[in-house]
């Protein structure tokens, strides 16, 4: 036994002081020990020289250690301290024991611990071991001299080094962790620091979420004492397994140098100790023998040794996440969830779900290995169905449940919104708070970052869409659409605004409110409960239809609307949901002839695909990779969902952030911008919408070669753009045709119909019959009151040789303007015949002029002339403005006047023809009173939306102005200026004629015009024999024209009657035969006037119009201009001399001349400025 004294030298702590008087004590050795403490390490610069302060106790020091001591046990890790005792023992031969390892030593200086080299070899072991190809060595102070070694022993292998100091915080090695190690992707970690540093490494690992399956950890010699984890493989030196701290370490590795000290015989001096140590080490280290050690159940077990480099195991391997499996991963795996429909095919849209996710899969499986957009990472795509096709929410829950084990750091969801729906609820359940992000999901609700802070959406939301949609609407032109929706919450929304869009541009919702909604998830087996409602839509006859239904129910609503009667060319669908591939989901050959038929020449409106150079490459690159996988429906709008998940992964990594973290990554995610295959690519930073998406407008088009439909791109629509809309191809239409086809269908007959489809309708016409009687029963019960209570003035004197004036004018034309009205009324000339439209000239029949929106414009018109009429109406019959004496008033008088003859007798026939065909609704195409249609206006469907307020106005309208008329048009005479007059009973019986001769020609003359034209003559002939005995007007000539006119409405109305019932269809016979009896009649007509009816009215020459006309103004003019300009008329015949008029007396205020002395002139009689004279 070795007896001699030992001294021992601690620094740093007397700890390790304490620890080995208490082993030396226990074995009798005789020890002197020497014990200091350190001054504090600075935290900050753990790379900063330390000097650390040496206390000796009061009684010893350095220069008192005894020259013939054996032994110093040097415990400090201070190099000067060192170096002073190495001097020493080398000059006195005393042994010199050190725990630092050095690579230059006397023959009398040995360590406690192998070399760095030696465990350099060991680590190495390990590695080859478990086959790293990739990892990371991280080091401290006292481990970073491994670095230069490493260098040569791993020339082989790709490794990183990292830095981390013994004194670092809990929180700056969960820094270090999370932004340094996490970020380079690798998961192979060696871990050289000794154990407090170390075990805040392992803490941070498992902070961090890095602690997985799959990461592999080795530790160390001198890292294993604070260490508890499962699944850590390490090493250390043999002997000092039960280190429990760095200083238990460092006595124990001391202890074992002194036991073979121990067990050295004694001598008499130190040389045979040196030639025992020389032995027993090598290059004065300790032989290198390493326990293998395996963490498993706070157990540090003993698996297996390292001797020379060479491993044997004894023992079982356990790893992180208790598994056997040996992890050698050189990158970490970023598990993300993918609803694609995979995992169980049984749903019956799964193959529909993984073709949208296609690009998903190139994006995360290929595109990013090819480009190394992550390189130190693996994307593993954990497929799913929960929720991928249809919520269900126990199978959500337990799904979710599920996956919860396998955490991920984004879902790429389903883009069916009820199922989606559904994903968000559970998720939220089960407090799953990982991004979730869809390439297609429309529902406005899905908008609000509050209420789904973790949603994101690659394309718009259908409220875009739709904006969008009705903007393209009102580019077309179109007035008039059919709206479908889904009876969801969202699209009440979309609704509202439509409807509020429709009212801002003048558009027609066709449909009602209540005919605009279907079934949530309609499918066939609901279809009888909906096949009125499409016929319905069907029998509206407009062609746009915005159909909102979501995918795949919106394929069963489009082939039964085929099946209710909807025929190619009688609806353009305008959608906001792809359809292309509906046709892989409809059952049946037919469904899918009838689902091609309807929807070729549909417009889409959608986010654009591939476009741009960078779109097309990687069209063509998903073509390559999915070979022969036909369709690209929504592949692009996948792929970026997927690349906004990698782009932000790449951003958290290069900003050393967490991508674990579901809120900075989330954060992240709402932060990136780049270039994707549809335009730029960013989402709104207060909502889950895609920023500003371009859209595309796509046109459904059929493969003939193939047999399927396909959608083509034919221009998009870009905010940022200079111009909106930008087309670069045609739209083909329905018809194959590239013109912009009318909002209504427009058969040969010009109705949103079929001639063949059209009926009588028994309620229509009794309604119209019904209100024909009544406005007839008014004229004749009015006319008889009228005539009886109110118009005994006597007839008009028959007029004597007078100056025209302009009532006269009017008189006269009255006649020929009832000559075209009371022709238009009679039967018109067959089409068959005219195969243009001169039968329609030569019959006046003034019918097509207010067809179609016309006769809504002529009634809009009618009811203000209406409004006007009772105005001036009240004016004649009360004076309203007859003391006034200003030119308003003077104008609103004579306004008066004039209407009573223009709106009350020249206007009667039209204004009362128009207001009865705002409510000529006796043809149907239907049994239902509302398929009745305005006769005017097929397009028009009665009683019903606008037209009720159409025939409401044209009821009141009769009933304010038939009664007036009727009662005014005689008393037209009573304040006209004129010399012509007509006798107030003509005037009533006129009144009578026309409104018969209305009522025919809207009832009779439509189904039996023969008949009519045969009726029409009898009355026009009764009421010419009426005229003949009653002689209407004061002046023969007026008289005798009006029974011409009579006589040629006759003649028209014959022809016309024969020609509808004749096959002989000659066009220059019946023309020439009308204009030949017209022309005998005018001959005839001038005949008579020449012989019988002499004139009676005559015209005088006007002089200087402009001097009279300063004058009436009331400008100051010379007397005798105007007596010059007053002899300058040429008539001989003057009534009146200029010397007549007394201009100084003139009154200025009325405008009016006062005759003076003369020898033709009445004294005071007062002659109107306006007349002419000779």
């Amino acid at each position: 036994m070795w007896t001699q004294t030992i001294a021992i030298l601690a620094i740093l702590s007397p700890c390790i002081g304490q620890l080995l008087a208490e082993i030396f004590y226990s074995s009798n050795t005789d020890a002197i020990l020497i014990a200091s403490i350190s001054s504090a390490i600075n935290q900050k610069f753990p790379l900063k020289v330390e000097v650390n302060e040496v206390f000796i106790n009061t009684d010893l020091n350095i220069e008192n250690l005894s020259e013939e001591s054996d032994i110093i046990f040097d415990l400090s890790e201070s190099a000067s301290i060192s170096e002073i005792i190495k001097d020493f023992s080398e000059k006195h031969q005393i042994i010199h024991v050190s725990i630092n390892s050095a690579n230059s030593y006397t023959d009398w200086q040995y360590f406690t611990h192998p070399t760095n080299l030696e465990n350099l070899v060991a680590l190495s072991s390990l590695v080859s071991f478990l086959n790293w190809e990739k990892f990371i060595i991280i080091f401290d102070e006292n481990t970073i001299d491994y670095f230069k070694d490493f260098k040569d022993q791993f020339l082989l292998k790709q490794w990183v080094p990292f830095f981390f100091g013994n004194k670092e915080t809990q929180t700056f090695s969960d820094n270090f962790i999370g932004k340094v190690i996490k970020s380079t992707g690798i998961r192979n970690i060696a871990i050289s620091n000794q154990g407090e540093s170390a075990s805040k490494l392992v803490k941070s690992l498992r902070n961090k979420n890095m602690m997985k399956e799959g990461i592999g950890i080795i530790l160390g010699s001198r890292s294993w004492w604070d260490v508890d984890e499962n699944g850590i493989l390490g090493y250390t030196e043999s002997g000092l397994e039960n280190a429990t701290d760095y200083y238990s370490y460092e006595a124990l590795a001391c202890v074992k140098l002194m036991d073979m000290i121990l067990t050295f015989p004694s001598s008499s001096n130190n040389l045979d100790l040196i030639d025992y140590l020389e032995q027993n080490t090598i290059n004065h280290h300790p032989i290198p023998s390493f326990t293998i050690m395996n963490s498993y159940n706070n157990e540090k077990r003993r698996v297996g040794a390292i001797v020379d480099g060479a491993i044997i195991w004894n023992d079982d391997l356990i790893f992180v996440g208790n598994s056997s499996s040996i992890p050698n991963s050189p990158t970490t795996p970023i598990n993300i969830w993918i609803a694609d429909g995979t995992t169980n095919p049984g749903f019956a849209n799964s193959d529909l779900t993984y073709s949208i996710k296609a690009g998903a899969h190139y994006a995360l499986l290929s595109y990013v290995q090819k480009t190394h957009f992550l390189d130190g990472f693996d994307i593993v795509l954990t497929h799913t169905d929960c929720g991928a096709e249809v919520y269900k929410p126990a199978f959500s829950m337990k799904c979710f449940s599920e996956l919860k084990g396998n955490p991920g750091i984004a879902f790429m969801t389903t883009p069916l919104p009820s199922t989606l729906f559904g994903n968000l609820i559970s998720m939220k359940a089960l407090n799953i708070t990982i991004p979730v992000i869809s390439e297609y999901a429309t529902p406005q609700a899905l908008e609000s970052k509050i209420n789904y802070p973790q949603f994101m959406r690659i394309a718009g939301y259908d409220l875009y869409h739709t904006s969008v949609l009705t903007t393209l609407i009102n580019v077309f032109g179109w007035k008039n659409i059919v709206l479908i929706l889904e009876n969801s919450t969202d699209n009440i929304v979309i609704h509202d605004y439509i409807v509020k869009w429709a009212e801002e541009f003048k558009i027609n919702i066709a449909n009602k409110e209540e005919d605009r909604w279907i079934m949530l998830s309609y499918n066939h087996t609901r279809f009888d409960t909906v096949k009125e409602w499409m016929k319905r839509i069907i029998d509206l006859k407009v062609r746009p239809m915005l159909f909102y239904v979501t995918p795949p129910f919106e394929y069963n609503a489009i082939v039964d609307f085929y099946e209710a009667g909807l025929r190619q060319g009688n609806g353009i669908f305008l959608l906001t949901n792809r359809v292309a591939f509906a046709q892989i989901h409809v059952n049946g050959d037919a469904a899918k002839q009838r689902l091609r038929e309807l929807l070729y020449g549909a417009l889409i409106i959608m986010e654009a695909e591939f476009i741009g150079e960078y779109g097309q490459e990687i069209l063509k690159e998903l073509q390559e990779y999915y070979y022969p996988l036909a369709t690209s429906d929504f592949k692009c709008l996948s792929f970026e969902a997927a690349m906004l998940i990698l782009h932000g992964l790449k951003y958290t990594l290069a900003q050393g952030d967490d991508y674990e973290d579901n809120s900075v990554f989330n954060t992240n995610l709402r932060l990136q911008k780049f270039l994707g295959c549809s335009g730029t690519v960013s989402i709104e930073s207060d909502s889950n919408n895609r920023n500003s998406a371009t859209l595309g407008i796509y046109n459904m088009r059929w493969n003939e070669s193939t047999g399927f439909i396909y959608e083509s791109i034919t221009g998009t629509y870009s905010v940022g753009s200079k111009q909106l809309f930008t087309f670069f191809d045609n739209i083909i239409w329905f018809n194959n045709k590239t013109t912009l086809p009318d909002d209504k269908i427009v058969y040969d007959n010009g109705c949103p119909f079929d001639k063949s489809e059209i009926r009588f309708s028994t309620k229509g016409a009794a309604i119209f019959y019904s209100s024909s009687a009544f406005i007839f029963n008014v004229s004749i019960v009015i006319t008889f009151y009228v005539w009886k209570k109110r118009w005994h003035r006597e007839d008009p004197e028959p007029i004597k040789k007078s100056r025209i004036q302009f009532e006269d004018y009017i008189a006269m034309i009255a006649v020929f303007i009832d000559f075209f009205q009371f022709l238009s009324l009679g039967p018109d000339f067959s089409y068959d015949v005219f195969s243009t439209k001169v039968s329609t000239w030569v019959s006046i029949n003034i019918g097509w002029l207010n067809k179609g929106e016309r006769l809504w414009i002529y009634l809009n018109c009618a009811v203000v002339i209406v409004a006007l009429w009772v105005f001036f109406s009240i004016q004649v019959a009360f004076n309203l403005f007859e003391k006034s004496d200003n030119t308003f008033s003077s104008a609103i008088r004579a306004m008066s006047k004039i209407s009573l003859t223009i709106i009350g007798n020249l206007g009667f026939l039209p204004l009362i023809s128009v207001f009865l065909s705002s409510f000529a609704c006796y043809e149907s195409i239907g049994p239902n009173i509302k398929q009745t249609f305005v006769h005017q206006d097929c397009s028009t469907f009665c009683w019903q939306d606008k037209h009720i307020i159409w025939a409401t106005l044209s009821i009141i309208s009769l009933l304010i102005y038939l009664p007036s008329a009727i009662y005014f048009r005689p008393f037209a005479d009573t304040v006209s200026n004129g010399n012509i007059k007509s006798k107030p009973l003509f005037m009533m019986a006129k009144g009578v004629l026309q409104v018969s001769a209305i009522i025919l020609s809207k009832t009779l003359k439509v189904y039996y015009a023969s008949l009519h034209g045969l009726i029409y003559i009898l009355l026009v002939s009764i009421f010419i024999v009426f005229c003949i005995k009653l002689k209407p007007y004061n002046y023969g000539r007026v008289n005798l024209w009006l029974i011409i006119s009579y006589l040629a409405v006759i003649w028209g109305v014959s022809l016309s009657s024969i020609s509808s019932i004749s096959s002989y269809q000659s066009i220059p016979l019946w023309l020439t035969a009308d204009f030949i009896g017209w022309a005998l009649l005018t001959c005839t007509g001038l005949y008579i006037q020449a012989g019988y009816c002499p004139s009676m009215l005559f015209t005088e020459e006007n002089g200087d119009i402009g001097v009279l006309f300063r004058f009436q103004l009331g400008k100051s003019i010379n007397a005798d201009k105007i007596n010059q300009s007053i002899r300058e008329r040429k008539s001989e015949s003057a009534r009146f001399s200029s010397d007549c008029l007394n201009l100084e007396g003139s009154d200025r205020t009325q405008n009016n001349f006062i005759v003076d002395k003369g020898k033709d002139c009445k004294k005071g009689e007062v002659l109107p400025f306006k007349l002419s004279y000779h």
